[in-house]
């Protein structure tokens, strides 16, 4: 049966449990669990596959190359039971329980019952932890997804490398210069040009359960409308539309753009790298939107 057919049995009780909650962290999970049964041909091989693989092994231990389908799949499904979870929030643990018997109701075989419920749960937990949003060119999110790969990027406020969506496809691209060895971050909600450190770090602590110490959370970096131009002289990207733009055009400003941060960023913050980085990320945006092959 088809993943489709499989959720479709599931998907209007699902949406009727979410209608006052506009949450789509159980609609997800349920979606996950149905990619699982999917791979097997029953609960019973399953249960016993995850029992099998109960020593979690991280995608970096894994190969996705030459495989098969169904052995990638099986690869993936154990990568993606090894992400970190933080526990589900107090105010949605009822909300938890009604997808967990809902899921629980496919069988009446206790055994199996217990397992769906204990699955599910941790499910839950790593889809509200590791979840990615899909964005389109006009920053609206149009779905969201389990990448176990970008699950391994730690959080910065301030960080080298920025991500967009290329169709259903996550892509990073550092954003400025990085040393030798220096790690890589990602930003999981909003950078420091946009948001307050103590925003940030409320909204961290409550999302994903850690205190942010990042560079820009120490230092208390100030937002963009803050920081003083200095007297680089690069003109500002406001001053011209991505709707100008060929593919070329984009393509040039882009390396242009990337030339300019790369001299300019050992006194970072500054005004004018940190423009030119938002710009950057519209760069690469816009051509997402207009080249299917995102080729350069």
């Amino acid at each position: 049966m088809k993943i489709s057919q499989r959720f479709h049995q599931f998907e209007c009780q699902v949406i009727e449990i979410n209608e006052h909650d506009d949450n789509s962290i159980f609609e997800m999970t349920h979606r996950v669990v149905q990619e699982a049964l999917g791979i097997f041909s029953n609960i019973e091989k399953f249960q016993k596959f995850i029992e099998q693989n109960s020593q979690l092994k991280t995608i970096f231990e894994m190969s996705l190359t030459n495989i098969d389908d169904k052995k990638k799949e099986k690869n993936l499904l154990i990568a993606t039971n090894a992400l970190q979870r933080n526990k589900i929030p107090a105010e949605m643990k009822s909300l938890m329980d009604q997808h967990v018997e809902l899921m629980r109701s496919i069988t009446k075989n206790v055994k199996h019952r217990e397992f769906l419920d204990e699955f599910m749960r941790k499910e839950m937990e790593i889809v509200i932890t590791n979840t990615f949003g899909l964005t389109s060119p006009n920053g609206n999110e149009f779905g969201a997804g389990i990448f176990p790969l970008s699950s391994f990027f730690n959080h910065s406020c301030s960080p080298n490398v920025m991500r967009i969506t290329v169709e259903n496809k996550l892509v990073f691209i550092v954003s400025r210069p990085i040393e030798e060895n220096e790690q890589l971050f990602v930003c999981y909600r909003n950078d420091f040009m946009e948001t307050s450190t103590e925003s940030r770090k409320a909204e961290l602590r409550t999302k994903y359960n850690f205190d942010c110490v990042c560079e820009a959370c120490i230092e208390n970096f100030p937002l963009l409308i803050d920081i003083k131009s200095t007297s680089l002289n690069k003109i500002s990207p406001e001053k011209t539309s991505t709707q100008q733009f060929t593919e070329q055009i984009a393509k040039a400003e882009f390396k242009t753009n990337c030339e300019f941060i790369n001299k300019n960023s050992k006194n970072f913050p500054n005004y004018e790298v940190c423009n030119l980085i938002k710009r950057n990320q519209s760069l690469l945006e816009y051509l997402a939107n207009i080249s299917s092959s995102f080729s350069w």
